[in-house]
């Protein structure tokens, strides 16, 4: 929540990305031409193998937040999960989600890109304007073809293929089932509340209207927060299929993004005049009362 704080003081958009380096898949696309021929199996695996050597580490970017932080940390390692069961390496361990190489058919130069965004279903406010809620699973998967050129840079396809879509679609439909069965993906639906959180109390100015000043929160010098190695590379995670008498060859880009201000404009919230989403927690004498997802200040 600190982080998140002192993050929507100076910025509308936070998130991070892992990409191939441009002169990595320039070597790349130059290397698939000579070697793109029909091959054994064996051989196949063999240059699946060089491919990953020839592409080398992938970049880690991430914006908005101090790159060292846990948040950002959270971040990237949900981004890395998710490649790694859409280039099934890792098992979803959710029935019926089958992978995106699973999904894949041959398709020429083109690389995806699957990126997580908020979904909410809705936000609810009381009448007085001293309650807010949340509804909905957080996040969601979203999908794009692209086009990668001789020089190894990327741009988006004038067109996204149905499996591309299918696989952002099933993700996200049995994203409830993977947070129970993955922590990083939980991790990633508490940073996109804090986030909106963070951007409803700035935006609103409710630290104002209950007599809080956050000085300390916001003191960078006064109050540390846990800091790490800040992840600047990442291994390439390349897969191949085979396909008929043709391989299938995965190479996924990705990351998450959130803009939290955009989320909280006043047109986005519905009045809860009856209280059903919203628990009367002003009132609440006995904090044991208090759902423990409320959060509260007396």
């Amino acid at each position: 929540l600190i982080v998140a704080l002192r993050a929507l003081r100076r910025t509308r958009s936070l998130g991070c990305s892992i990409d191939p380096t441009p002169e990595g898949l320039s070597a790349l696309t130059a290397w698939l031409r000579r070697n793109s021929s029909p091959a054994p199996l064996a051989v196949v695996r063999r240059r699946y193998g060089q491919m990953a050597r020839i592409l080398g580490p992938q970049d880690v970017r991430v914006w908005g937040v101090p790159p060292d932080t846990h948040f950002a940390h959270a971040l990237v390692e949900a981004d890395y999960l998710m490649k790694l069961i859409a280039m099934g390496l890792e098992p979803s361990r959710v029935r019926g989600l089958r992978s995106y190489l699973a999904m894949m058919t041959p398709q020429g130069n083109s690389q995806q890109r699957f990126w997580f965004t908020p979904l909410y279903d809705a936000f609810y406010r009381t009448e007085d304007g001293l309650a807010d809620a949340l509804e909905g699973q957080r996040a969601q998967l979203l999908a794009q073809e692209e086009l990668v050129g001789p020089d190894g840079r990327r741009q988006p396809s004038p067109f996204t293929r149905h499996s591309t879509q299918a696989f952002a679609r099933q993700f996200t439909e049995r994203f409830p089932e993977l947070v129970r069965k993955h922590p990083p993906f939980a991790s990633l639906q508490n940073l996109f509340d804090l986030a909106v959180i963070a951007a409803l109390i700035t935006r609103e100015e409710l630290d104002e209207r209950v007599g809080w000043t956050p000085t300390l929160f916001l003191d960078e010098d006064r109050l540390n927060v846990a800091r790490g190695p800040v992840p600047r590379r990442s291994p390439t995670l390349v897969n191949i299929r085979q396909v008929n008498r043709g391989t299938v060859i995965g190479l996924l880009c990705g990351g998450v993004e959130i803009a939290p201000p955009a989320l909280v404009q006043p047109a986005a919230f519905r009045t809860d005049g009856k209280a059903k989403t919203l628990p009367d927690v002003r009132s609440a004498a006995d904090p044991a009362r208090i759902p423990k997802t409320a959060w509260w200040w007396d």
